[in-house]
């Protein structure tokens, strides 16, 4: 399945499911990110290190 697809697919259901306040917010951001990077066709592996490198600064990651 293209990208944009799962993009698209992605922003809908997002936007179909209420807020949860036990997710932060930087992980709503690092979400859009990934995101964003997969319709630039970023390989799974450069999203996994992008995420993982922003998350082990915060202090909940575990």
């Amino acid at each position: 399945m293209p990208y944009h697809h799962i993009e698209k697919a992605i922003h809908h259901s997002l936007k179909a499911i209420p807020r949860n306040e036990e997710v932060c917010t930087l992980c709503e951001e690092y979400t859009e990110m990934a995101i964003d990077y997969m319709s630039e066709n970023k390989t799974q592996t450069e999203i996994i290190d992008l995420l993982h490198v922003s998350c082990s600064q915060l202090l909940t990651f575990k």
